[in-house]
């Protein structure tokens, strides 16, 4: 190497200390000489003397017009001291009191010296002496050996031309000098030696612009521009570079330089940081001191705008789907990722099913905490973007919404992740947007009111032509012109008119109307920041929220199947004979895919679960959009019940998705991650507030579908007094239903209300989707039973909309009877499966293929059965409870109802007490949730809770399908033996059916006595003599009206001819109600 190097003195020149790797002089090559090193330096550089002097530099001092002073002569064995080492021009050892000051010349060259830690005097430590450029200035100023040489402004050039072109730390030397130029600047107050600082400084600077751009034509051994981009930004990385060095570049070649440009400079540069990405992982050494380097690079906003112009930036023609935005600046920075890097996960969960729980703690703590840093400082890059100015913002937003656009399939329930970036891609997006939105992600914040809701009108940056929304049907929006021109880009009028039935209530009660509502919008021509950013991260919550959390609660489902599957298994023994080999082989086999599985768990566990800055700003943006909402719907006021109508055009052009993602980042919150929900307890009451609001507003959210998931949603907040599904109590929720006002004025309405509106959600799979919702909804009203302001809550609903009550509990009825009915026939199917498999002559006698079809249909049932009486149980609870209060009972003793009530009562009676009961056992009944005992105490505590009424019992007494005496008898023969009642109540059953029978016997007498009623007299459904007769205003039928109001609770269409038909719309006929009156006293008079 010494032919690389100078002569140096007892220390090492400083950018030889530089850790970044230096290039090695190839073996056997010849360096490229001196002569031509400046010959090259004075074609391509001439200009650098041109640029001092327009910093004011005093150039025309020349250094032959400096004073030289006589060199003393230096006694023989005289060793200069450690010292005086350090000063250049005075070797001889002067006593301190007697040393002369030194000159102007004189402190300028100390500085200088210290700056660029070289010498042209004798070698001095800790500097680099420049042998033969000190040899060729004595040769042009004609000075002796002895003469001494001063550094300055006029030699600052050749210096550091020396050094570049002799020593291979060429970027480590011109950065360090920059550096310790700083320094002096920070220490001398002399002006000289400042100016002369400054004006080495600025030529250090102009070195490093022309050595990044082309350093072949000035290093004395093969490089390349990309190679030294290499060293800059390593450097940038691991040590820094002082920033007005950033700025020196920006000022000297930013259109001053007609040979090299600032963007050929940093195009390189922008291109390592970017591709080093590369070759890095979460957890490589290098990844997070290079997104530093590029965040340090980017703080310069003229630097951050040739990053956004680079062709690298956004190449459009060469991105053409999804994933193909990897190959962009940003892509690849967002790129690091552990769900796809199989390597790095193997390497912290080798073998997670063998591995301490412990242990795998603290390698999801490393990854996670890692992860953190690296969103930190990806996010550091993005603010260095959107604050460059109005194009670097523009850029970046272009470059997010085409991100979005590009990958516009993730929001697909079934996409092709092959050719869309992946799920830590989107991720690391996500995240970075939601902490550009965390200034105004706080439902309190005014800045919620910047926010335009006219941007999903627009075509800004993204389409949304085609999205749903929230209060408005496809096709009905109209595009307009705007009544000014030269103001808003578009406008657009709603087309579709309010039906009457639109502007009233379930009891016709009149809704408040919308003051000023708005016939046309008009549409802004531009938006603000915080517009913008807050419905692209909607944007980004679509593509990546939905399907990431789908794929993490698949993984769960699949690892607990492949756990099944290993256990069954097993269960064959290994006693197999032949089928041993092929026992172990499966086993094997189900061990790997769980080993994967799990594997994939748990790097998603490291990104979703305990990750206390992801969740809680999700949780964050999910109460601000909740927030921002409810400003719309409610023209910024305090909500209340109901909202007027018409809907706010603001309010109903929004993005369905906005609610759908507050729901999915809530609901997934409560489920994988409760305890970030307790943490962030402030932050929810406005996102039970829009819930409530939304599912008692069906003409402001239409979609159904979108409302019943909020049953979901509230049944995860509700309070609970015990664990169920595995989930906890949550504090802040339960806290916040304890004490939010609006809940307890207006949750009960939106049970009772939603209960109803579940019948129909428009989804294929509607009706399996309602039993869902309407367990959540029964969960929750039994878990707030006891509450005293939530029932009088409902007392209220009771006395103010009666009919709505009537509707839900019909449903209930209506649920109860199917799962019930759906309930036995699975029990008497699998207790039929379970005598054959007990019953070795009738099993053996199927052959092996129709063995394995019995034990797959048993499989089948099984969960099937295990579903249905989770839902039948809670219908049936539900059913006891409101029988069980005064308030509502009467609901259940309407005309129209009380018959429905006793049939179902008496059908399942008969079913658990009559003579096929043992039909309904099974093995194992407690894994299913089958309690026969405990669902019959429900059935006949119903029964108690409505005998106080002789409606009731006649009730009863005309069931003549499944009521009998015999079943009564054996019902409280059950429950004296079982004790499953108490004696009081057994007593009251027993009452109960000396009831049934007086009025029983009645029912007789009347039948026999009006059974020569003319027909016109008969209800054409029921063939029973009319009490109260209505005439359908369409078909011109006469019906009873407790039977056609029972039909219409199910159904609202006339039955004879179909058409839609409301029992408000019945007409009573009077007449034939005088004449049926008059009839039945004639006969009870003749009786008598």
């Amino acid at each position: 190497m010494n032919w690389l190097r100078g002569n140096t003195g007892d220390g090492e020149a400083e950018g030889a200390k530089e850790d970044v790797p230096q290039p090695a002089a190839p073996s056997g090559s010849n360096p490229i000489s001196r002569e031509e090193m400046i010959r090259r330096r004075n074609l391509r550089f001439a200009n650098i003397g041109k640029a001092v002097e327009k910093e004011g530099n005093p150039a025309e001092v020349q250094q032959k017009d400096q004073p030289v002073a006589k060199k003393p002569a230096v006694e023989k064995n005289e060793t200069p001291t450690a010292k005086e080492e350090k000063v250049v021009a005075a070797p001889k050892v002067v006593p301190k009191a007697a040393r002369p000051p030194m000159s102007t010349e004189q402190l300028i060259s100390a500085a200088l010296s210290k700056v660029l830690m070289s010498s042209l005097g004798k070698p001095v430590p800790k500097t680099t002496f420049l042998e033969e450029l000190s040899m060729d200035i004595k040769q042009e100023l004609g000075l002796g050996d002895e003469d001494p040489i001063y550094l300055s402004d006029a030699n600052a050039d050749r210096i550091i031309f020396e050094r570049i072109t002799k020593f291979p730390e060429v970027i480590g030397f011109l950065v360090d000098s920059f550096s310790r130029g700083e320094e002096e600047l920070r220490r001398s107050k002399n002006e000289d030696i400042r100016r002369t600082v400054e004006s080495t400084m600025n030529i250090l600077a102009l070195w490093v612009g022309r050595i990044l751009a082309s350093p072949e034509d000035f290093v004395g051994y093969p490089t390349s521009a990309g190679r030294m981009a290499e060293w800059f930004a390593s450097r940038l990385a691991s040590r820094g570079v002082p920033f007005s060095l950033l700025e020196s570049l920006v000022s000297n070649f930013e259109g001053q330089d007609e040979t090299v440009s600032l963007s050929q400079i940093l195009e390189p540069i922008f291109a390592f940081f970017a591709d080093s990405n590369l070759k890095s992982n979460l957890m490589s050494p290098g990844l997070i001191p290079n997104l530093k380097g590029l965040s340090t690079l980017l703080s310069n906003k003229t630097i951050a705008q040739k990053f956004i112009e680079s062709p690298r930036f956004l190449p459009k023609d060469r991105l053409k789907q999804g994933n193909d935005v990897k190959e962009s600046l940003l892509g690849r920075i967002l790129a690091v990722s552990l769900l796809e890097d199989t390597g790095l996960q193997t390497e912290f969960f080798h073998d997670p099913l063998n591995t301490s729980a412990a242990e795998v703690h603290n390698n999801i703590f490393s990854l996670r905490e890692t992860l953190k840093v690296y969103w930190d400082n990806v996010a550091k890059i993005f603010m260095c973007l959107f604050e460059s100015g109005v194009a670097g913002r523009n850029a970046a937003l272009d470059w997010v919404a085409f991100v979005s656009k590009l990958n516009g399939d993730r929001r697909k329930t079934y996409f092709n992740r092959d050719i869309v970036v992946g799920d830590g891609f989107i991720l690391n997006l996500m995240v970075v947007m939601l902490k550009v939105c965390a200034p105004f992600s706080v439902p309190s914040s005014p800045k919620l009111e910047k926010i335009d809701p006219t941007y999903v009108l627009s075509d800004v940056r993204v389409d949304y032509s085609e999205a749903t929304r929230l209060g408005v049907a496809a096709g009905s929006l109209e595009r307009v012109e705007p009544e000014s021109s030269s103001g808003p880009g578009a406008a657009y009028r709603h087309v579709t008119s309010l039906e009457p039935t639109d502007l009233v209530d379930e009891n016709q009660v009149p809704l408040p109307r919308t003051p000023n509502a708005e016939d046309v919008l008009e549409v802004s021509s531009k938006f603000g920041f915080i517009t913008e950013t807050f419905y692209l991260t909607g944007s980004l919550l679509e593509l990546g929220y939905s399907s990431t959390y789908s794929l993490y609660g698949n993984t769960l489902m699949r690892i607990n199947e492949l756990r099944k599957q290993m256990d069954r298994v097993e269960s064959m023994g290994a006693g197999m004979g032949p089928f041993t080999g092929f026992r172990e082989v499966m086993l094997k086999k189900l061990e790997k895919e769980r080993l994967e599985e799990v594997r994939r768990k748990l790097c998603y566990d490291v990104y979703l679960i305990e990750n206390d800055q992801f969740v809680p700003d999700l949780i964050s943006f999910a109460a601000a959009s909740s927030s921002y909402l409810l400003r719309l719907l409610c023209f910024g006021q305090p909500p209340e019940l109901p909202l007027s109508v018409p809907p706010s055009m603001k309010a109903a052009v929004q993005l369905e998705a906005m609610v759908d993602d507050v729901l999915n980042i809530m609901i997934n919150s409560l489920r994988y991650d409760p305890e970030a929900v307790d943490r962030s307890a402030p932050l929810i009451d406005n996102i039970l507030t829009l819930s409530v609001v939304a599912i008692n507003s069906p003409l402001h959210f239409k979609n159904p579908y979108l409302r019943s998931r909020l049953a979901e949603l509230l049944w995860l907040m509700a309070p609970r007094t015990n664990e169920r599904d595995g989930m906890q109590r949550n504090t802040a929720c339960q806290a916040a239903f304890e004490a939010h006002p609006f809940l307890k004025k207006y949750l009960m309405r939106a049970i009772f209300r939603l209960y109803v509106d579940v019948e129909t959600t428009g989804s294929s799979s509607q009706f399996y989707d309602k039993f869902s919702s309407r367990f959540y909804l029964s969960d929750i009203l039994m878990e707030l039973w006891d509450d005293q302001h939530y029932r009088r809550s409902l007392h209220e609903l009771v006395a103010a909309n009666e009919k709505l009550v009537l509707n839900t509990i019909n449903m209930l009825l209506n649920d109860a009877n199917w799962l019930l009915d759906d309930t036995i026939d699975t029990l008497q199917e699998l207790h039929g499966l379970q005598m054959m498999m007990e019953n070795p002559p009738e099993w053996n006698s199927l052959t092996q293929e129709q063995q394995q079809e019995k034990r797959q249909r048993f499989a089948e049932l099984e969960k099937k059965l295990k579903t249905t009486l989770r839902l039948a149980n809670s219908s049936v609870k539900v059913l006891v409870a409101l029988t069980g209060d005064g308030n509502i009972r009467k609901v259940f003793l309407r005309p129209e109802m009380v018959e429905r009530v006793a049939v179902m009562l008496n059908y399942y009676l008969k079913q658990l007490v009559g003579p096929r009961c043992q039909e309904l056992k099974v093995k194992n009944k407690e894994e299913y949730g089958w309690e026969p005992k405990t669902l019959l105490t429900d059935i006949m505590r119903a029964y108690l809770n409505l005998a106080k009424s002789d409606k009731f019992a006649a009730a009863i007494a005309i069931d003549h399908r499944s009521y009998s005496e015999a079943i009564f008898l054996s019902a409280i023969d059950k429950a004296t033996r079982i004790r499953f009642l108490r004696a009081p109540e057994i007593q009251e059953f027993r009452l109960l059916l000396q009831q049934i029978q007086k009025t029983e016997k009645l029912e007789e007498m009347e039948a026999e006595l009006f059974a020569d009623a003319p027909d016109e007299f008969l209800d054409p459904i029921m063939s029973t003599l009319m009490q109260d007769p209505v005439t359908l205003p369409a078909s011109g039928v006469v019906c009873d009206r407790h039977v056609i109001e029972r039909h219409l609770l199910s159904d609202p269409t006339d039955p004879f001819n179909r058409k839609p038909l409301k029992a408000e719309h019945l007409i009573p006929n009077v007449e034939l109600q005088a004449r049926i009156r008059e009839y039945m006293n004639l006969k009870k008079a003749g009786a008598q």
